[in-house]
């Protein structure tokens, strides 16, 4: 009751007024058709009118909680900028709140027709074990069988309700949702077969969603579109990885777009959803996934064990090595190559360990297709060429890894460029779509870079709006247990405010980096590890970036945020649940806009 009182407050509406006005419009509909079918039985009894009206209503709600699955149309219409007029970024949210609204109908049906099943005989000869499950009473255009479908149809929203739950999706049994929401198929054919009025609600959203379906096999398994081969996988600290990936032909994406992976291997009937963590810029793809439940450990497994064979051999003949290219022209590794004059012990290998992976011949910038023959890794005594800047750490194997990729589909991060001051703000993992966004704007800052050819002098101008629109200032607030969990993206990070340092405008930083290690023993423990293992994370990033003990102090981020004035304020969420509802309530008291990824 509280948060319905919250969402009615006129700071919620104003930042929300595409929710809002959707929702408003989504109950009146479902009411006016639900009085409506109840005044067209309103000579007969109340429960059969209630009946009648509530089934209205869930065919209504059946055809909506198809549209808002239809993803590539949805990524399409926020293509054209139409995110700033229809709630684009809660379909996700919107999709629940019907599914569960089909429920709620589902239920007042049910009653009804039990109530006056009931009733009914009283005043006939039939049983109530007939009314409820038998097909000779001819109740329903199809064989009679209006009774036994509705049971079947509330076996399967039964089902799907309980295995969408958060707590089955959170605790890594994410494979359970994933199948049990295929029984919308059989939903969608008892529902005709329970009722042929339902082809009129139904028509328009499944024509569409077919259209997508076959669009997706024929992209995927006819023309291959999609299909790539991971080139480089690299193992990270909290059993996170990291691979890089070809770029398929014509994927092109937008900073903080997402993409569903499937990977033959583990499965091929799996699809699941993966921020794209590079940018748009890059040569290849980059996505980083934590492994928590049965699929994601599966992936991180193959490479764990992969790793742990061809690391023993390593280690027990350790020598410098001259590899064959992997790859021609390609970033980030065109040619590997151990440099002799260090030591290197079991520990340092253990830190960042990388599995580089073969790509067949016929993979090359255009995209990939069929393996014709397997690229060979041979090994030979050659002194290794001076200069080379290579990871001494990597692992070549042996078998390449082919990937499917959808989409890409866009996020609410993706629409940063429109905000002012857009303050992105990530708990553990869930900094990867910003990483992409972060990534891009150094790209744009370093394509305005400009030297002076009579001082040699470098600066960077200011991006033009064509380059970053209306963003004028990014704040970016990372929070973490502990520093080794910041690894992976510090390096970028420090290049990002050094690009930044390089603007010649004084008191106008563009960037602002906040990390928050939330372990109270985290200070301690980091100084102990790193005396074994090299300086710490905070030594070796750049001083601009700001490092925290302790969890973030809200209230005093919000009002340093307020006292910037650097335009509409725009907060960009992704991480756990629980902060992003405190956060939502904050930007509502502080008229800021919020926006969570949601998946």
């Amino acid at each position: 009751m509280t948060l319905l009182f919250h969402k009615l407050r006129w700071g919620y509406i104003r930042n929300n007024f595409q929710s809002f006005f959707f929702t408003i419009i989504y109950i009146a509909i479902t009411l006016s058709l639900f009085i409506y079918r109840f005044g067209q039985y309103a000579d007969t009894t109340i429960a059969l009118a209630i009946a009648r009206a509530s089934a209205i209503a869930i065919y209504g709600q059946s055809g909506l909680i198809i549209v808002l699955i239809l993803r590539k149309s949805i990524s399409y219409v926020r293509s054209f900028g139409l995110a700033r007029y229809f709630p684009l970024d809660h379909y996700v949210y919107f999709h629940k709140v019907t599914g569960w609204s089909i429920a709620f109908f589902s239920l007042v049906h049910t009653l009804a027709h039990l109530y006056n099943f009931a009733k009914l005989t009283n005043i006939t000869t039939i049983s109530y074990i007939d009314f409820l499950v038998s097909v000779n009473l001819g109740i329903g255009w199809f064989f009679g069988s209006a009774c036994l479908t509705g049971w079947i149809l509330v076996i399967i929203l039964v089902v799907m309700l309980i295995f969408s739950m958060n707590f089955i999706r959170r605790t890594g049994n994410f494979e359970v949702f994933y199948y049990s929401h295929k029984l919308y198929v059989f939903y969608i054919l008892v529902l005709f077969l329970h009722a042929s009025s339902t082809l009129h609600w139904l028509t328009a959203p499944l024509i569409f969603l077919l259209f997508e379906k076959i669009s997706a096999y024929y992209r995927t398994k006819k023309y291959h579109h999609g299909q790539t081969y991971v080139i480089e996988g690299t193992m990270l600290p909290s059993r996170v990885i990291r691979l890089i990936i070809r770029k398929p032909k014509y994927f092109h994406f937008v900073p903080g777009d997402f993409v569903y992976m499937m990977v033959p291997s583990i499965t091929k009937y799996e699809w699941h959803p993966m921020t794209i963590s590079s940018a748009p810029e890059d040569k290849e793809l980059t996505l980083h996934i934590r492994a928590v439940g049965e699929w994601t450990n599966r992936l991180y497994d193959h490479f764990d064990n992969a790793k742990t064979l061809t690391l023993k051999k390593m280690l027990e003949e350790w020598k410098c090595l001259d590899f064959h290219p992997l790859f021609k022209d390609t970033d980030p590794i065109n040619k590997f190559d151990i440099n002799c004059g260090h030591h290197h012990s079991a520990g340092s290998l253990m830190q960042k360990r990388t599995m580089i992976l073969p790509v067949p011949e016929d993979c090359d910038e255009d995209g990939c297709g069929k393996i014709k023959k397997q690229i060979s890794i041979e090994h030979s005594d050659s002194e290794s060429e001076s200069g080379s800047d290579v990871q001494t750490n990597a692992v070549f194997l042996k078998e390449p890894l082919k990937i499917h990729l959808d989409g890409p589909y866009g996020a609410p991060s993706s629409n940063i460029f429109e905000s002012e001051h857009a303050v992105l703000v990530a708990t553990g993992i869930g900094v990867t779509p910003f990483a992409s966004i972060l990534q891009s704007i150094m790209y744009r800052h370093i394509e305005k870079t400009r030297h002076c050819p009579l001082c040699n002098h470098s600066w960077t101008e200011r991006v033009p709006s064509r380059h970053i629109n209306n963003l004028k200032k990014v704040d970016f607030i990372w929070i973490n247990r502990n520093q080794t969990s910041f690894e992976w993206f510090v390096e970028m990070l420090s290049d990002l405010v050094e690009q930044q340092s390089t603007i010649s405008i004084k008191d106008d930083r563009f960037f602002d980096i906040h990390m928050y290690v939330t372990n109270k023993d985290g200070e301690k423990s980091n100084d102990h590890n790193q005396r074994t293992k090299g300086s710490s994370i905070i030594d070796r990033s750049h001083s601009m970036i700001n490092w925290h003990f302790g969890r973030p102090e809200w209230n005093s981020i919000f009002h340093n945020i307020r006292q910037q004035k650097r335009g509409k304020v725009t907060f960009f969420y992704c991480g756990r649940p629980d902060l992003s509802g405190y956060l939502r309530q904050k930007c509502n008291e502080n008229d800021f806009v919020f926006k969570k990824e949601v998946f």
